[in-house]
């Protein structure tokens, strides 16, 4: 039995790299049972998740190989093939695209941190015409502190007051 799942692994393309992302997937689900999810930490969790996004390309390399309603029609294998680059497309332009564009337009900086009390610190942000984001007080922003140690961390605030020209007051 071992030889016959070896041989299947190696000799079919792309079986072990969808048993791979299967496991990720697998285990990804695991580590969001509230008992694991609180043990491990959000950064933990969060790096578990983000391993989804392999797991998935390796599942979809192994679907094009081998499965038979795309080996067989070239018009189901193209609208397979376009659903998961409008999803890539989606997920690098909200993702990465957007925020990097937007905050090239504002110049985020930090301005001032304030201890506002024993468990809750105010960030004033500044840039440049902040104002024309249209935020509301009271909405909710994750935002990533380009410093040593915190830079891969997103952090969510929301804020206390609606931003004033070019300063964000209390995150």
């Amino acid at each position: 039995m071992p030889h016959v799942l070896i041989a299947l692994l190696t000799t079919y393309p792309g079986v072990l790299a969808a048993t791979v992302g299967f496991l990720v997937l697998v285990a990804a689900g695991a580590a969001s049972a509230r008992s694991v999810r609180r043990r491990l930490g959000y950064e933990r969790w969060h790096t578990i998740h983000l391993l989804m996004y392999p797991a998935a390309a390796a599942a979809f390399y192994h679907q094009i190989a081998l499965g038979a309603q795309f080996t067989r029609n070239r018009w189901a294998t193209g609208i397979w093939i376009a659903l998961h680059v409008t999803v890539a497309v989606s997920v690098i332009g909200n993702r990465l695209v957007i925020p990097a564009l937007t905050n090239r337009r504002h110049r985020f900086r930090v301005s001032r941190v304030e201890r506002s009390g024993p468990d809750m610190v105010s960030i004033y942000v500044t840039g440049v015409r902040v104002d024309e984001l249209g935020a509301q007080a009271g909405q909710y922003f994750r935002w990533r502190f380009m410093s040593k140690g915190l830079w891969y961390q997103a952090h969510p605030f929301s804020l206390s007051a609606a931003p004033n020209g070019n300063t964000s007051p209390c995150l």
